[in-house]
């Protein structure tokens, strides 16, 4: 029998925390209103008593437990524990499912056939209350499955935090009563309780539960700890919990300013040298810790040898570990291959930029670049959804680090409009590849006569960058001749020699600037103008255009002229880029010297006609080998080097100093990465021996802070189309053309041909 709990005579945790007298006043604590203080009222707290969770109705007044208390067994609790159990075994096994196929991969580093909370936690989830109640909470919450009672994953976590207090009351009257912790404290029990404090936390964190997530991290640290002292060896799965909670330990340390939350961290097992990130952690954990123990100084730091030289080489063996243990996983394909990659990279420069931070290591030269390096790897990935759950903790770093950059916030603020998450969704890829379809189609009617596919690409271009832009409000310069117009506007600038003669002599400039618009027509685009300063004012385009992003923030950060112009800019560099590379790619393509490489892409394409065009090998070596050799930017991207100058390659180059990369150059200068770096051959990309050196010197869209940030739009635009061609026609040059015509304009800032035409012919495949 239970007794009757007894009414509480104290006040609200808050209200005894500031000695006032709380009348627990529903909806708020009317003294604490008068005061103007935020009462919470009867906002859930949790702790433990007596080895019992306090939580709402969970707070449990004493039991008595039949027979010997000190008895029951771990596998007695769980199965006494079965009758609170409030599940349907339908709902559960519905539940356990989408934890199973949507949740698992996201709990892990690397997912994979071998994910042990797939192999070992999800069985356990259908033989034990306990688990199976924690996943069905973590499930309806991640799922926002519908069921009758809408506080259905709320109730679902209480019932497992009751059966936790259960087993823990159990082992703490074992103990009180004098008898050995490790006849009670069994491995299989360990290993259950463990699983479920890990997806409580996790359940905590996603709905923002700061408190009780850590209150269930500092209950699963115990629970650890305490099994280490009966000195029994841990099993495979055991082991595995207790890495993962290292990780959620060691994390929740960073941004923890509690001493006492920091004594007794789990920490990874550095004799296993499969854990993923286990030096990485460990160090991360001993900066965090000494950071919070003493006041950084200079001089101390120095005594301690922590110079940023010791920080980063330190970092730089734990990513060199983390690489090597990756290597054993065999990822597949090369692309996932190439993210963790990213992902390492990323955490090695937000550790970097997080422990110079907390130990008042002066860096400010550096802290720029790192905060670029970090967000050139973001920008590297392909696919950033797949990883995201990695990166938490890293982006939140680079935010902090961010802060007060200009450039930096208003990159953030576009930045998921170009990620390829957006970028591949239905309503997004359904317009660019309309567009692509559109092109073909016209090519193919000119059967017998030559297209001039220098224009059409930039129409094509045009139209795929503002349906990005303004959709349902785009061009169709295709079909559309006042579109057309428009984008001839834009495609017909000459004036950049009168743009350097301003830079360089800005005082003779303005004296002849008149004289200068005679010989260099200055450009002028006011149908663009125009095009872009209505669109920008619509308040009802589609989700997933750059536009309604925008909107969303008018007059918070940004007012209409804001607006108008970062969508004109976006347009124009939308429209040259993407229709140059194109242009110059379907012109060496068409090349009786490279007519092999269109021939293996026909076939490619022929025979796995429902493929995914990211996932097709022989279209994405063809789209790097044309970015290398026929870049859309190649000419130098100045930088100026800032106060006390940079050492450069051991080189030390001085302050105010122009320096600069071009990727023209980049990409031909390392002939050990690109051997024959002169000859187009996309079968140096079919090749996993040198693939992430050369993608790491393809320099065709930039990197760091600068970048650009419409890579994948151009990525998705240019395999589209070449999809569309390539399926269908065989392309040839006509032969009025010439290479002359088609060597690289070196006058403007893209690199159009030099004849301002490619024409070609289009013949169905078939023949």
């Amino acid at each position: 029998m239970k007794k009757q709990r007894q009414p509480l005579n104290q006040g609200c945790y808050t209200c005894e925390r500031r000695r006032i007298l709380c009348d627990r006043a529903s909806p708020s604590c009317l003294k604490c209103t008068k005061k103007g203080l935020v009462c919470p009222g009867y906002g859930q707290r949790l702790r433990w008593a007596g080895g019992a969770a306090i939580r709402g109705r969970l707070a449990q007044a004493e039991e008595t437990i039949a027979g010997d208390a000190g008895s029951s067994s771990g596998d007695e609790i769980w199965t006494n524990a079965s009758s609170f159990h409030s599940i349907s075994k339908k709902t559960l096994h519905k539940l356990i499912d989408h934890w199973d196929k949507q949740i698992a991969r996201l709990m892990v580093w690397v997912d994979s056939d071998d994910n042990p909370y797939r192999r070992y936690v999800t069985p356990m989830a259908y033989r034990h209350p306990v688990v199976g109640l924690a996943m069905a909470a973590v499930s309806s919450q991640h799922a926002s499955i519908s069921l009758e009672d809408d506080s259905f994953s709320e109730n679902a976590r209480n019932e497992a935090i009751g059966m936790i207090s259960a087993y823990v009351k159990n082992i703490t009257t074992h103990v009180m009563s004098g008898r050995e912790l490790g006849n009670q404290l069994d491995e299989r029990a360990v290993e259950w309780v463990l699983a479920a404090m890990l997806l409580l936390s996790c359940y905590e964190m996603a709905d923002s539960g700061s408190a009780a997530a850590d209150f269930h991290r500092r209950a699963a640290r115990s629970l650890v700890n305490t099994f280490e002292t009966t000195g029994r060896g841990e099993s495979l799965l055991l082991n595995f919990l207790r890495n993962q909670l290292s990780v959620h330990d060691t994390f929740a340390c960073t941004t923890s300013f509690d001493l006492s939350s920091m004594q007794q961290v789990i920490l990874p097992h550095t004799v296993d040298d499969s854990i993923l990130f286990s030096t990485y952690l460990r160090y991360l954990y001993d900066v965090t810790l000494l950071s919070r123990q003493l006041k950084p100084s200079s001089a101390r730091l120095d005594r301690l040898g922590l110079t940023f030289s010791h920080l980063r080489t330190q970092f730089e063996i734990a990513r060199g570990e983390t690489l090597m243990t990756a290597g054993r996983l065999t990822l597949q394909p090369a692309s996932r291959r190439r993210d963790f990659i990213c992902v390492v990279n990323i955490h090695y420069y937000a550790a970097l930029l997080y422990s110079t931070r907390c130990l008042e290591i002066y860096i400010n030269e550096q802290r720029k670049e790192l905060i670029d390096g970090l967000f050139g790897q973001v920008a590297a990935m392909s696919a950033i959804d797949e990883w995201l759950h990695c990166l938490p903790w890293s982006l939140f770093i680079a935010g902090v680090e961010s802060y007060g950059d200009d450039h930096a916030k208003r990159k953030r603020l576009l930045a998921d409009r170009y990620a390829n998450s957006n970028v591949l969704k239905p309503a997004s890829l359904n317009g660019i590849e309309n567009r692509a379809r559109e092109f073909a189609r016209q090519c193919g009617e000119s059967t017998g006569s030559n297209v001039d596919v220098y224009i059409k690409l930039h129409a094509f271009a045009c139209d795929g960058v503002t349906h990005h832009l303004f959709q349902p409000y785009g061009t169709d310069c295709l079909g559309n001749p006042g579109d057309r117009e428009m984008m001839d506007q834009v495609n017909a600038d000459d004036s950049l020699r009168s743009r350097l003669f301003m830079l360089y002599a800005p005082t003779l400039y303005k004296y002849s600037s008149k004289i200068l618009d005679c010989f260099f027509e200055p450009r002028a685009t006011p149908l663009a103008d125009n095009f872009v300063t209505k669109r920008s004012k619509l308040d009802d385009p589609e989700e997933f255009t750059l536009l309604r992003r925008l909107r969303s923030k008018l007059g918070d950060e940004l007012a209409e002229g804001d607006i108008a112009s970062e969508c004109l800019d976006h347009m124009v560099a939308g429209i040259d880029t993407t229709g140059d590379v194109l242009c110059f790619l379907i012109w060496e393509l068409s090349q009786p010297r490279s007519a092999q490489f269109q021939d293996e892409l026909r076939r490619e394409l022929m025979g796995n006609p429902d493929m995914a065009f990211d996932k097709l090998p022989v279209l994405d070596s063809i789209v790097q080998e044309g970015l290398r050799c026929f870049p859309a930017i190649p000419m130098s991207l100045p930088r100026v080097v800032p106060k006390d100058g940079r050492v450069i390659d051991d080189l030390f180059v001085p302050e105010d100093t122009v320096v600069s990369c071009q990727a023209y150059s980049v990409q031909r200068h390392h002939a050990h990465v690109f051997p024959e770096p002169d000859r187009f051959n996309p079968h140096r990309w079919m090749s996993n021996e040198n693939d992430a050196e050369m993608r790491r010197h393809i320099f065709a869209f930039s990197y760091g802070g600068r970048g650009c940030i419409g890579k994948h739009l151009a990525y998705a635009e240019m395999k589209l189309l070449l999809r569309e061609v390539y399926s269908q026609y065989k392309t040839v040059p006509d032969p009025s053309m010439t290479e002359e015509s088609m060597r690289s304009h070196d006058q403007i800032i893209s690199a159009r041909p030099y004849g301002q035409k490619c024409l070609l012919r289009f013949l169905p495949a078939a023949s």
